[in-house]
C-alpha cells in the first residue's frame, strides 16, 4: 500500500504526464474493450486507490483468477 505522501506524489506525476501528453491523446482514438469498457492510456497504483488488493485482485493462480 502506498503511503499518503507517495500516493499524492504519484497523482501529481500522473497529472503532469497527462498534461504533457494531452496533445497526443486528443489525436489518438479512445480505446475500448469488446465489452465497450474504456481503456486508459496509463494505469498506476493511484488507479486502485479504493481497492483492497488481496480481496479484489488477489495473487497469481489464486481466486478470483484475474491475472
Amino acid at each position: 500500500m502506498l503511503s499518503p505522501e507517495d500516493a499524492k506524489r504519484l497523482r501529481e506525476e500522473e497529472a503532469r504526464w497527462r498534461d504533457a501528453n494531452a496533445a497526443a491523446s486528443h489525436s489518438t482514438p479512445a480505446y475500448k474493450t469488446r465489452s465497450q469498457i474504456p481503456v486508459e492510456q496509463v494505469y498506476t497504483p493511484s488507479s486502485l486507490e479504493n481497492t483492497d488488493y488481496i480481496r479484489d485482485i488477489g495473487l497469481p493462480c489464486e481466486y478470483p483468477f484475474l491475472r
